[in-house]
């Protein structure tokens, strides 16, 4: 029986945005080569493209290995070293096994990095943005969506956008009268495809999406 089959998942979270994240402006220069755009919630909820002037410091690989001191490099120890005592004293990073200038979770930037729907994890309205370079890594605001290779992200993207999908997720995602719509990974898991989007069974993943229609 053929599946639609992905992982959902919710954006990344550092564990200290107050340190990790920075505006483009406030970026220093030498740490510009560990940085990448991010966005969460409310820079989606402001233009019809995604749009960001934040970025954020990762020390991780593009894969998401978690780099060395020594791959890191003195620019980014020298800067890091100013917060280290209150990057220490987080309670989660890892589950205790990542380094003191660890986000509190090692990122799946393998998977990140790759075209990419994303959608708010609350909102007025349900709607879903394209990132079709795969260069924004998603806060944790922020759910996102990596179809297989088969799949046209354009053409997944014109169906999620569509009115019909609009009102069934915010039928069962009501969050209180006037209160907004708020997401959950198994609404998304449970939303209806149509057949003519041919996903690719992946027996490792566990998350699978029957097909619809």
């Amino acid at each position: 029986r053929e599946e639609i089959c992905r992982k959902i998942p919710i954006g990344v979270s550092t564990g200290e945005d107050s340190f990790f994240i920075l505006d483009e402006n406030e970026l220093p220069p030498q740490l510009e080569d560990l940085s990448h755009p991010i966005v969460g919630g409310k820079q989606l909820s402001a233009y019809d493209d995604v749009k960001t002037s934040q970025r954020v410091i990762c020390p991780y690989t593009e894969s998401g290995e978690m780099m060395s001191e020594r791959e890191l490099g003195e620019s980014f120890l020298t800067w890091a070293e100013m917060n280290r005592s209150t990057l220490e004293d987080r309670s989660t990073i890892h589950g205790g096994k990542g380094s003191w200038y660890s986000w509190s979770q090692q990122p799946p930037l393998d998977d990140i990095f790759e075209p990419k729907l994303m959608t708010r994890d609350f909102a007025d309205e349900i709607k879903f943005w394209m990132d079709e370079s795969g260069e924004y890594i998603p806060r944790k605001t922020v759910f996102y969506m990596v179809p297989e290779p088969e799949v046209s992200l354009r053409e997944l993207q014109r169906y999620l956008n569509t009115e019909e999908v609009r009102e069934w997720l915010e039928a069962i995602t009501l969050d209180g009268i006037g209160k907004g719509h708020r997401l959950k990974v198994r609404h998304l898991r449970k939303l209806p495809l149509p057949a003519s989007l041919r996903w690719i069974r992946r027996s490792q993943r566990g998350d699978c999406m029957p097909r619809r229609g």
